[in-house]
């Protein structure tokens, strides 16, 4: 360049720099004007070919797919290059996360809808009050790579609407819209069990080892005293059968075993009263009043 001629060298790079520079951008920009008309050229094409504003015999999705294979045979490189997400994005759908599933409101100025994403990856849109448009309409939305994609039955829209997800919490998160505004989602109603995003309840506790218990000892009979009786005495207890007895104007209480006093003879051993037994309750029971019996039954003779 003569005209850098008497000017210092680090002056000169930099001339060089600014103006190598400025050609590239040209450059560049002429790329990317020529690579957007031939993008539009394939998107006619390829909804020609693919059929996918008239096509009711496959889903909106089905269709959304079909188109972007036929744009990516019909690109060259840079087309290609320029389209990456949106051909990684719909390839990854379905996939609809469960922490979206569920009711929503969707907020954007002048417009307010209700949102419902079910887990099939099926939307319901209905207004609640939109100065835009007061219609519901449905179709098809999926997460890839914390984008979220919505895809309108109602007719093909092109760029396809894929949005970047922000601001998210438990029950609200926001998109932003293609225009770079951004739109509110504040949940209303959790997903059903019947989605199938509910997880079950865990279980309580673990279940124990069943213990080996001992067989429960029979309970003692009944016998009637009066009602005025002390409580008798009891001396070490005898087996005897269980006998119950029913005395008019008496207490219930729990059967005291017939007992008899021992006595120790002179060489140490217990004797038994020669005239009772362990079966002697009849006997008591032979007895007339219930003072006798009670006093049968408990004192030493």
């Amino acid at each position: 360049m003569k005209f850098l001629n008497g000017v210092p060298k680090w002056l000169g790079w930099i001339f060089k720099a600014v103006i190598y520079g400025l050609a590239l951008l040209v450059i560049l920009i002429l790329l990317f004007f020529w690579a957007g008309k031939r993008l539009a050229d394939n998107v006619e094409t390829c909804e020609a070919q693919s059929g996918i504003r008239n096509n009711n015999q496959k889903s909106v999705l089905q269709n959304t797919q079909a188109f972007v294979a036929c744009m990516q045979k019909e690109n060259g490189m840079l087309e290609n290059w320029i389209m990456r997400d949106t051909s990684a994005t719909i390839a990854g759908l379905p996939n609809a996360p469960c922490k979206y599933v569920g009711v929503w409101e969707s907020v954007r100025p002048q417009c307010r809808y209700t949102i419902t994403l079910m887990e099939n990856g099926i939307f319901k849109a209905a207004p609640i009050a939109c100065n835009l448009s007061m219609s519901a309409y449905s179709g098809t939305w999926g997460v890839y790579e914390n984008k979220m994609a919505w895809l309108d039955s109602r007719d093909f829209r092109w760029p396809i609407d894929i949005n970047p997800i922000v601001a998210e919490e438990a029950n609200s998160f926001a998109l932003i819209e293609v225009n770079g505004t951004r739109t509110q989602f504040n949940r209303i109603e959790q997903p059903s069990p019947a989605t199938g995003c509910v997880k079950p309840a865990a279980a309580s506790a673990a279940k124990q080892s069943p213990v080996a218990q001992s067989p429960a000892a029979p309970a003692p009979a009944a016998i009637a005293l009066p009602a005025a009786a002390s409580a008798p005495v009891v001396a070490p207890v005898v087996p005897a059968p269980a006998v119950a007895a029913v005395v008019p104007g008496a207490v219930m209480v729990e059967a005291v075993p017939v007992v008899t006093t021992v006595k120790h003879g002179p060489a140490g051993k217990k004797a038994r009263h020669p005239r009772r037994g362990p079966t002697d309750l009849r006997y008591c029971l032979e007895l007339s009043g219930n003072y006798e019996i009670a006093k049968c039954a408990t004192k030493d003779r």
